[in-house]
Parts: C-alpha cells; structure tokens; sequence
C-alpha cells in the first residue's frame, strides 16, 4: 500500500488538486455569466423536477426528504456492494465470493442496473435546485462518514489484535 504515498497516487494531493480544478472553473463559469440567470440557485417552490411542477411546499419538502434517503441507500449500496465486487469478485487472489456463482452474478447485475437508474434520479435532483444539491452532499458526507468510520474501527481493532498477539508470541517464544 505504499504506492499511495507517491504524489501521482496520492488520495489526499489528487482531492486537493480536484477541488482547486472544481474552485478555478467554477469562478472561470462565473466571469463567463453562466449564473446570472440560473433558478438553480432557488431553494424552495415553485420547482419543475423530472419535468413536473411542484407549487406546494409539502410535497417539496417531502420529495427533498425522499432524495436525502435515496443518498444514503445509495451509499451503502455503493460503499457496500463495489468494495465485494472489487475484492471478492474481481480480485484473481480471491477464492472466496462469499455468495453462490449464480447469486453472486445475479447481486452484480442488479448492482449494475441500480446504478444506472440511480444516476437519472442524481442528475434530475441535482440539476433541478441547489436544495437537491446540498441534501445528496449532506446525505453523502453523513453516510460516508458512517460507514467509512466501521472500516476504520475495525482496522484499528484488526492492528491492536495482531500487534497483542504478536507481543505474546514473542514473550511466549522467549519463556
């Protein structure tokens, strides 16, 4: 796991350099007036989503609430699902899929076509109003956080484990 320290490699200087790419063409869109006339930066009614128009603001709001859901399913089902795919599946040093073959292929299909349908509610929220927008960066970072801080913990409990039982192999070994 070493290659992640290279600069090219990195996790933490590729984010760094997408966000000031991200930061650089938004201001670029901005001097070109791209914002000047948007509804995207709007936050409530009235709405056209998926070429319907909401005028109400409990259906908004209700539909706002469905899409911060939809984000953290999505999520789980993403942090979950490709991770198996990745390493129990696609991974030649894997004997192991955990599911039969025939389920196996049949959860990596319905992952395939979830993310497909998936991607046309994302587009349609975010692309509607900024309030989309944020409510899927907020389901985002809340279920990412999540689930990411289970791997994490285990990790840390997998190394405390290994590093006892290392200590008392080697104090065993010595008596």
């Amino acid at each position: 796991m070493n290659h992640f320290k290279n600069k090219l490699t990195s996790p933490a200087i590729s984010i760094t350099g997408g966000y000031i790419y991200v930061c650089v063409l938004g201001l670029f869109l901005y001097k070109m007036g791209f914002y000047e006339n948007s509804t995207f930066f709007n936050w409530g009614i009235p709405l056209t989503l998926m070429g319907k128009k909401i005028e109400d603001n409990l259906t908004y709001y209700s539909i706002l609430f469905m899409f911060f859901i939809h984000q953290i399913i999505n999520n789980w089902i993403n942090d979950v699902t490709y991770p198996w795919i990745i390493n129990c599946i696609q991974d030649p040093k894997s004997k192991n899929t955990i599911y039969s073959k025939t389920n196996s292929m049949i959860l990596v299909n319905l992952f395939a076509l979830y993310s497909e349908v998936d991607v046309i509610l994302i587009i349609a929220g975010v692309m509607s109003q900024i309030s989309f927008f944020i409510v899927i960066i907020t389901a985002n970072l809340i279920s990412v956080s999540i689930i990411n801080w289970q791997y994490i913990k285990n990790k840390e409990k997998t190394v405390t484990f290994n590093t006892l039982e290392n200590n008392l192999i080697s104090t065993v070994d010595t008596v």
